[in-house]
């Protein structure tokens, strides 16, 4: 339950955050990335290795993957991550407060949608279905600020937003929530 606002914003900005912190963290280490063959996950009273370096092994060449490509799907796990979660954060809010028409009526509520969906479902980056609300409203095309989905590109990849398209994007998601939500 998102009790107010006030707590909608903080899991936003949580969610901003992680996306980030991921980013920091993957610009740091990418260029002298050694990747260990175990990580230890400890909590204190439970203990798990884990032997990683299969997880890291291409299966068609049994070579080590680099770790460029490592970084590259980490980020774009990232992207994934905070375009579905602030998504479902927005919409649970606005359902549980009784303001899902406010939400709807945003004028970036169908690109938010579009994409989420996309990255949720599937392979995560691929349009597989159009809402069939937006077909039976006759609407082709989503927009965000110059990016645009487009109904016809159902069953293709779709390059998403870049990483500073989705801080722009999540900074008017809380623009909305700040201007348009009580």
């Amino acid at each position: 339950m998102i009790e107010n606002k006030k707590k909608l914003y903080t899991f936003i900005c949580v969610a901003l955050r992680n996306f980030l912190f991921g980013h920091l963290v993957s610009n740091r280490y990418k260029k002298d990335m050694a990747i260990p063959e175990t990580i230890t996950f400890d909590t204190g009273s439970q203990k798990e290795i884990v032997n990683i370096t299969s997880l890291f092994t291409c299966a068609t060449t049994g070579n080590l993957i680099d770790p460029a490509e490592v970084f590259n799907n980490f980020t774009k796990s990232l992207s994934r991550s905070i375009i579905a979660e602030s998504y479902e954060l927005i919409k649970t809010y606005c359902e549980q407060t009784n303001q899902m028409s406010i939400f709807k009526s945003w004028r970036y509520y169908n690109f938010n949608r579009v994409i989420r969906n996309c990255t949720s479902h599937g392979t995560g980056g691929t349009l597989n279905r159009w809402p069939p609300e937006l077909s039976k409203s006759d609407v082709t095309i989503v927009k965000w600020r110059h990016k645009e989905v487009r109904k016809s590109m159902v069953g293709s990849s779709v390059s998403l937003l870049t990483d500073p398209e989705i801080v722009q994007f999540a900074k008017d998601q809380i623009t909305f929530i700040d201007q348009k939500l009580s």
